[in-house]
């Protein structure tokens, strides 16, 4: 059986969230469910990219900076960037192509690493200090083939809407016509609205 590898991680910036991109039409991007196994428990996380957040990894004897920003491609959803002294990835749109293209530049090797563990999400001190003062997680859901996002909660007392009120956002993506669909789904004062999203890149 093969050992896991351990890495020495620093959180170097904490981050922000915002509102508008942690619980927005691509609030599923912002978000990674992680599992660690615990003092013989597993324990479930809803962990967030924070925008602006900072994590230095050692490898192979050379510090790796990655910070997650906007993505260039679309604003709404995360990206990466990878520093190593003064070598510097583009921001792309996994963890895992940015250090490894930084690492890829540096030592002309063809060695990979796993982006949510060198970003830090199999870190459990450093997961708790990116837990902290979150007052909402997104609620995920699997109903049949559709992977809902509940991003917004609110309360109504009409028996049409289900108890959900003004606040209440959801949203799924499916695939149709060779073409990815993101339906958002959000109540504001009196009215349902539905918005779909063509090409939900």
């Amino acid at each position: 059986m093969s050992k896991k590898r351990h890495f020495t991680l620093k959180l170097l910036g904490i981050g922000l969230i915002f509102p508008t991109l942690h619980y927005g039409i691509f609030a599923q991007n912002w978000w990674k469910t992680v599992s660690l196994n615990s003092k013989d428990k597993n324990i479930v996380f809803t962990v967030p990219f924070r925008l602006y957040m900072h994590v230095s990894c050692n490898l192979n004897g050379k510090d790796f900076i990655i910070t997650v920003l906007q993505n260039n491609e679309n604003e709404y959803k995360p990206g990466f960037q990878c520093i190593c002294e003064n070598i510097s990835s583009k921001i792309e749109p996994y963890p895992s192509i940015a250090i490894n293209l930084c690492y890829k530049d540096i030592f002309k090797t063809k060695t990979e690493y796993f982006g949510m563990v060198i970003i830090s999400f199999e870190d459990e001190k450093i997961i708790q200090q990116l837990l902290n003062k979150i007052e909402f997680f997104p609620i995920f859901l699997q109903i049949e083939k559709l992977s809902v996002v509940i991003s917004g909660l609110g309360y109504s007392s009409k028996d049409e809407y289900y108890g959900a009120g003004k606040g209440f956002t959801s949203s799924f993506i499916i695939r149709y016509q060779n073409a990815q669909h993101l339906f958002l789904l959000k109540l504001e004062d009196d009215q349902c609205i539905l918005e779909i999203y063509h090409n939900a890149k």
